[in-house]
């Protein structure tokens, strides 16, 4: 769980800025979010059309798994990245 937006953020961005630099490499992901909260901020991204090309998982007992084709940012996701701000 984060402990506040901010947090959430800041994992978020992380995550597109990772993605962006290591394009359809899923373990170029930053490192040191669990698993459900890695699955969030996929989630999240997925949800407000920040990427595209993957759909993840998370089973019921924690474990977070993931299919991709091609993972890659969208549009929204650039403009994410471009808004960022501490």
């Amino acid at each position: 769980m984060f402990t506040s937006s901010k947090d959430f953020e800041r994992a978020l961005f992380n995550t597109l800025k990772a993605i962006q630099h290591g394009i359809g490499k899923f373990e170029n992901v930053p490192k040191g979010l669990s698993d459900v909260q890695f699955f969030d901020v996929l989630e999240y991204a997925l949800k407000n059309n920040y990427l595209k090309g993957i759909r993840p998982h998370l089973e019921p007992d924690g474990v977070f798994s993931c299919s991709s084709k091609f993972l890659r940012l969208t549009y929204e996701g650039l403009k994410y990245i471009e808004n960022f701000s501490e």
